[in-house]
């Protein structure tokens, strides 16, 4: 009953199609609290698809950025060490190439696109594993709960888990980008 009694106050306080009467145990009619629980559980999946997502969009940047960094430090730089270009163009564009062979070379060394890359897919992998795990016990939940129950435990159960899980797996990869060890 607590974790209902916390779930109510937290999330059905506000909205009146979910409002439960005085007694704290009876739901509006229509509404079980258990449906309300699921709903809320189903939710949770959602949110943990989208930092899913966000994971893989971020992987995706994090290759684009270092496959230019790559570029801009191996191909400019190998472009540059040949005297024939040197000396066929003007010194303020082989000035320039050499600030850019520099600044990619810098902030790879700083900022390990790669190993960001991997951080945000090992994320995305660890988020994936969850919604198909919490999906899976969402259908043993409702398969095996007696007919005419109105059990909110198992679904707020589900959901608190996977508030946890989300948040531990997107918490390290939302902090600063990985940096070299000085």
């Amino acid at each position: 009953e607590k974790h209902w009694q916390i779930f109510q106050r937290k999330h059905l306080a506000t909205d009146t199609t979910l409002t439960v009467l005085d007694d704290g145990n009876t739901p509006v009619p229509g509404k079980r609290r258990a449906e309300i629980a699921k709903a809320q559980a189903i939710h949770r999946i959602d949110g943990a698809r989208t930092a899913m997502l966000r994971q893989v969009r971020r992987a995706k940047w994090g290759k684009f950025s270092s496959n230019s960094l790559t570029f801009g430090q191996y191909v400019i730089g190998a472009v540059m060490a040949s005297a024939f270009v040197q000396k066929s163009l003007s010194p303020n564009i082989v000035g320039i190439f050499g600030i850019v062979v520099l600044i990619a070379s810098a902030m790879k060394q700083h900022y390990h696109p790669d190993a960001n890359v991997q951080n945000a897919l090992q994320s995305a992998s660890q988020l994936e594993t969850l919604i198909s795990q919490s999906e899976d016990r969402l259908v043993v939940i409702q398969t095996t709960a007696a007919s005419n129950t109105d059990d909110p435990m198992p679904y707020l159960e589900l959901m608190e888990r996977i508030t946890a899980e989300t948040g531990r797996i997107v918490a390290p990869s939302i902090a600063t980008p990985t940096k070299a060890i000085v």
